[in-house]
């Protein structure tokens, strides 16, 4: 450990107490030193998200790309995939939401189910329902 640390601090450039430092080091630390991986971009690691492509593309439309909520959106994916899809269709005809990727992500936490697609029977239930009389056309 006093070799590897003596060794690895005297080839370090700007360093001109290696006694010091290396006293320091071997009160501070049991392990020897790591390469250093300076100038380079570090490798990722590969994390396989298991979606269908048409709900990728959604979620992607709805500005949800980042790996951790795309993993997040798996797992409630494999435990329900009708409960996810439900809440997807519900935010893409939301037009007024802020943050629709925020959106989908608190109500796949909450666990509640999504609400029911309007129909066009229900878009015309004023007119022509049963309480049509009351409202002035």
């Amino acid at each position: 450990l006093i070799h590897a640390w003596g060794d690895h601090l005297a080839a370090r450039p700007g360093v001109r107490n290696v006694p010091g430092l290396l006293l320091h080091v071997l009160r501070t630390t049991r392990h020897p030193p790591r390469e250093e991986r300076r100038g380079g971009p570090r490798p990722r690691k590969r994390v396989e998200i298991r979606l269908p492509g048409d709900l990728l593309g959604n979620l992607a439309l709805l500005g949800l790309v980042d790996t951790g909520a795309l993993q997040e959106v798996a797992a409630a994916f494999e435990a329900d995939p009708e409960r996810v899809r439900g809440w997807v269709d519900y935010a893409r005809r939301q037009p007024n939401l802020d943050n629709p990727a925020g959106f989908l992500l608190a109500r796949l936490r909450s666990g509640d189910p999504p609400p029911p697609v309007p129909t066009q029977q229900d878009r015309r239930r004023y007119i022509s329902g049963e309480y049509a009389e009351f409202i002035e056309h």
